[in-house]
């Protein structure tokens, strides 16, 4: 049983490792259940099979297949969130509704890390003097986008 890999590219105790977590099991949990030693559960070898790429090739074919079975959808996940945002408005807990409202944006990708956010503002001066503080998207690109050039006269040739 030991160090054989089976078409996954895993030894069966890193499959069933796998599953374990999958399951819901907690790491040291997990590698004890799968066979692991509890000295090895409690050391790192967890941490460093769960960072293979193999293994989390495997925690995601599992994770998917879980889904399937369950069917459960982003579109499932998102209903319950939004009926479970409803009940906590309805027992007027609004930090749940707000902690709710971010886990929907969360799996919608409308949040992301604070770090990877990279935004530019260049301010720049106007071309001319003007009493005028705030301008339309229209009115600013009717204005100072640049203009197509026509030539006039005299072809090359």
């Amino acid at each position: 049983m030991g160090t054989r890999r089976t078409t996954a590219g895993l030894t069966q105790r890193e499959l069933d490792f796998a599953r374990n977590v999958v399951a819901g099991m907690t790491q040291q949990q997990a590698m004890i259940d799968a066979g692991y030693t509890p000295s090895t559960a409690r050391g790192d070898t967890g941490t460093k099979t769960q960072r293979r790429q193999d293994f989390q090739d495997e925690l995601a074919r599992l994770r998917a297949g879980m889904a399937r079975r369950l069917n459960i959808t982003l579109d499932s996940l998102i209903l319950d969130l939004a009926q479970d945002r409803e009940a906590a408005r309805l027992l007027d807990r609004p930090e749940g509704a707000a902690r709710i409202t971010m886990q929907m944006a969360t799996l919608l990708g409308f949040t992301g890390d604070k770090q990877q956010v990279d935004i530019t503002i260049i301010n720049k001066p106007l071309p001319y003097p003007t009493k005028e503080n705030q301008l339309s998207v229209d009115e600013w690109i009717e204005r100072f986008s640049p203009k197509e050039i026509t030539h006039q006269g005299g072809g090359h040739g």
